[in-house]
């Protein structure tokens, strides 16, 4: 299930990092994470979202988006110019 995606996402150029192991380790990704999508309703839900805060601190130049659906049709905002 981890490493099989179906083929609606294939275009997708990512990678899954599963570690077994009982003590807990950092993975510092920071260079290798360009933007992030969240789906959110609110901006300001968005703007307050556990996702946003963290994601917020990993790197500064990371281009956040919220991703929300307008009259039926979904539509993303970057996070700086919502």
């Amino acid at each position: 299930m981890f490493f099989h995606k179906t083929t609606d996402w294939k275009y997708e150029h990512e990678y899954r990092i599963i570690v077994i192991s009982d003590e807990i380790k950092t993975l510092d990704i920071s260079e290798f994470i360009v933007a992030a999508i969240l789906f959110n309703h609110s901006h300001d839900d968005f703007l307050n979202s556990v996702e946003y805060v963290s994601l917020s601190k990993i790197n500064r130049r990371l281009e956040l988006y919220r991703y929300a659906s307008v009259c039926g049709a979904g539509k993303l905002f970057n996070a700086k110019n919502d």
